[in-house]
């Protein structure tokens, strides 16, 4: 049985109850051990879920990281599918956002600044101008609490204080990962606040199907369910205007290859770096409690993986890696430039400052709900 960092009372009476009912030797499933320290001494964490199918998926309490997703390929050979770094140091220092949870608020907020009420709040400033993540030490900067495993799930708990990187409300996350023997890696998010605040989380992992970054992406086929996308300034934010994406590098409708249209003359991927990172809105009905839908396809030809994602969230974000090059990761391999794909489900960015957009305000006696399925499979 894996024991978390912490627990209540009632969850060691709970526990204690188990262990007289059953073999408290049984595999539940999830192995973990030490992955290094925190400069404060603080122990981190890496848990490790397996499934019949020979999915590995791991992760640890810094940031809630997904360090590892090992999926079957065409002829069955398990191989890891993300990029990330060997040490926990590594992961303390990164910039890029290797597989985290971030939060409060995914994506940029123009300025940092955004009205509530009718009180202004300012947000620390951590990328050019904006807000970006969550802030300088956002939850990707935070030692999360194991609160419970079973035998294909973790549950992660943080609490942010109130004024944590200039938010207003104290919000306790809940975040569950569950590995199923469907090759299907679930993704539960929920959050409470005990004062109007805004809260828009997700996973941000780069994805490369193939070899985890030792290439680039630009022949894997995506298929992005969007009609539309949201046009950014220089600094990556939103103009407020959403456009069809037909007749654009930005249509995904069909399947189509990373790169066929990522060189193209074009002032958005300028913009962005000489590619993609842009928000597209996804069709379809969204919402805390509705059934996540398709929202997008990712299909590597040489290893025959697919990824198909589902959520109910309104948008992805979708960055192509652009400014990947020469970034060391895992196992000494250096990334090139469109090494890997960041996908993220999300709320659109900057929604505090336009009115037009989807709501992420939270109120005390609410629940932020977010549902996130990564569905991994082959083409032979």
């Amino acid at each position: 049985m894996v024991m978390c960092r912490s627990f209540n009372a009632a969850m060691l009476f709970l526990i204690l109850l188990l262990a007289f009912t059953f073999d408290a030797s049984a595999d539940t499933g999830i192995t973990k051990k030490v992955f290094g320290k925190l400069p404060d001494n603080r122990s981190v964490y890496i848990y490790t879920l397996n499934n019949k199918s020979g999915m590995e998926v791991k992760v640890m309490d810094w940031g809630a990281t997904i360090v590892s997703v090992k999926t079957p390929d065409k002829t069955g050979t398990v191989g890891e599918v993300t990029l990330g770094y060997d040490t926990l140091d590594e992961y303390i220092n990164d910039k890029s956002y290797f597989g985290p949870i971030v939060g409060r608020y995914a994506n940029r907020i123009a300025k940092g600044k955004f009205v509530l009420g009718d009180k202004a709040y300012a947000l620390a400033i951590n990328n050019g101008p904006n807000h970006l993540h969550g802030g300088i030490e956002g939850f990707n900067k935070k030692l999360w609490n194991c609160d419970a495993t079973g035998n294909n799930f973790i549950i992660f708990k943080l609490v942010s204080k109130s004024g944590d990187q200039g938010y207003p409300g104290k919000l306790t996350v809940r975040l569950r990962y569950m590995l199923t023997d469907d090759n299907e890696l679930i993704i539960k998010y929920y959050a409470t606040t005990d004062k109007t605040t805004i809260a828009a989380l997700t996973w941000h992992p780069y994805f490369n199907l193939k070899d985890a970054g030792k290439s680039a992406v630009l022949n894997e086929q995506l298929k992005i369910y969007s009609e539309l996308y949201l046009p950014v300034d220089s600094t990556l934010i939103p103009t407020g205007e959403m456009l069809k994406v037909e007749g654009t590098p930005f249509d995904f409708g069909s399947a189509k290859e990373v790169g066929k249209d990522i060189s193209t003359d074009n002032e958005q991927l300028k913009n962005a770096g000489g590619g993609y990172d842009h928000c597209w809105i996804i069709k379809g009905v969204f919402g805390p409690d509705e059934k996540p839908r398709p929202v997008l396809e990712l299909y590597d030809p040489d290893s025959g993986r697919i990824m198909t994602m589902f959520s109910n969230e309104p948008a992805l974000q979708i960055y192509s890696g652009n400014y990947l090059s020469g970034t060391k990761g895992r196992g000494g391999i250096i990334y090139p430039k469109y090494g890997a794909l960041v996908i993220e489900a999300e709320h659109l960015p900057d929604s505090p400052n336009e009115p037009i957009f989807p709501s992420v305000i939270l109120n005390p006696g609410e629940e932020y709900k977010q549902t996130t399925i990564y569905r991994f499979s082959v083409k032979k």
